[in-house]
This record gives C-alpha cells, sequence and structure tokens, in this order.
C-alpha cells in the first residue's frame, strides 16, 4: 500500500510540475524585445555563473540575429550521450534528464509568452567521442539518444506550441565517420 501511495504522490508531483510549463502574460509593448529577451534568458534565478561582457554581447547578438529573421531563439546544450555506467539506469535517460527538461522549460516560459517564433533546445550529443575514450559502445550511446528523445516526446505536449526540441549529434554534422576523427587528428596535431 504504501508504495502505490508513493507512486500516486510521485505521479501527482510530476503532474503538477507539467501543469505550470504554460506561459505567462508579460507586458512588452513599451520595450526593446532583444533587450527583453536578453533579460529573461540572463535571469540570475536560472543562472548561476557570471557571464563576461564578451559572453554577454555574443547572446545578445544571436538574440537579435533570430528577432530580426523572426526565427526561434536557438538555445544550444551541449551534452554527452550517455549515463553514466554506475547508474542503475545506465544507458537510458532518466528522471534527471525529465527534471532538467521541466527547469529548462520554466527558465523560457516568459520569452514564450511574448516571442511568438519561440525557442528551439538543440542538444548536442557527443556520439564519438565518449565510444573511444569511456568504452561505451554504440548501442548504448544510441539507447540513451532514443530514451532522450521518448523523454521529450513525453514532455512535448505539457509545453507551450512555440517551444520546439531538436536532437543534433556530432556525427550528423560529417559526411562520413572518418572525417570527423581526421580532423580531431589534425586539431590535436596543431595544437
Amino acid at each position: 500500500m504504501k508504495t502505490t501511495n508513493s507512486l500516486n504522490e510521485i505521479e501527482n508531483f510530476i503532474s503538477d510540475e507539467l501543469n505550470k510549463l504554460t506561459p505567462i502574460n508579460i507586458d512588452v509593448s513599451s520595450c526593446d524585445i532583444v533587450e527583453k529577451i536578453y533579460k529573461c534568458l540572463m535571469s540570475t534565478k536560472f543562472r548561476r555563473k557570471f557571464a563576461c561582457d564578451s559572453l554577454k554581447q555574443h547572446i545578445r547578438e544571436a538574440i537579435s540575429y533570430n528577432v530580426k529573421r523572426n526565427q526561434p531563439i536557438n538555445i544550444t546544450f551541449l551534452q554527452g550521450s550517455y549515463k553514466l555506467w554506475r547508474f542503475e539506469e545506465s544507458p537510458e535517460a532518466d528522471w534527471a534528464e525529465l527534471f532538467a527538461l521541466m527547469h529548462y522549460v520554466a527558465w523560457v516560459l516568459p520569452v514564450l509568452s511574448f516571442y511568438q517564433p519561440g525557442v528551439i533546445f538543440d542538444f548536442y550529443l557527443d556520439d564519438l567521442i565518449m565510444e573511444k575514450i569511456s568504452n561505451y559502445s554504440r548501442d548504448e550511446i544510441l539507447s540513451y539518444q532514443h530514451s532522450f528523445q521518448q523523454i521529450i516526446d513525453f514532455i512535448t505536449p505539457h509545453c507551450p506550441r512555440n517551444l520546439f526540441y531538436k536532437i543534433t549529434t556530432v556525427s550528423s554534422q560529417y559526411a562520413d565517420e572518418r572525417d570527423f576523427w581526421n580532423k580531431l587528428d589534425i586539431s590535436v596535431a596543431n595544437w
């Protein structure tokens, strides 16, 4: 009985949190839209580290670039394509990824409420190097990617319609995997 109650509490908690992922109303009629987006994204509520002036300028330029073209703001997350082998859930994505996605959505909700083109979360997954340096098999890496996509598919219906998700893999950026390794070898040799 206690297990059933615990599961119900977890389901209710997640349901409540997902229901909070709706845009809030923000009046932007009298302000610069680029600056408003910038302030929302750089909110200290969601940012723990200092941003240097050059990074701040780069972020403003990226926002301005997208606003001028009426395109979604692209936020890229660089990450591995694996779950640490010591975790029971390994190699699949789990609660950590779900709660991270929920946190990211809460972060951009203000932007989604006033900037209709919205936001794209692009998860840039390393699917090549980890196989070589950490002994993750191709199957484990693909399993992580598949389970991560399932979590994205789960959360998407609870998100505003102008929030988009994309998974980009390192390998998808090259015509052939050997091109990546050749380029890496040249970069290392010139370092």
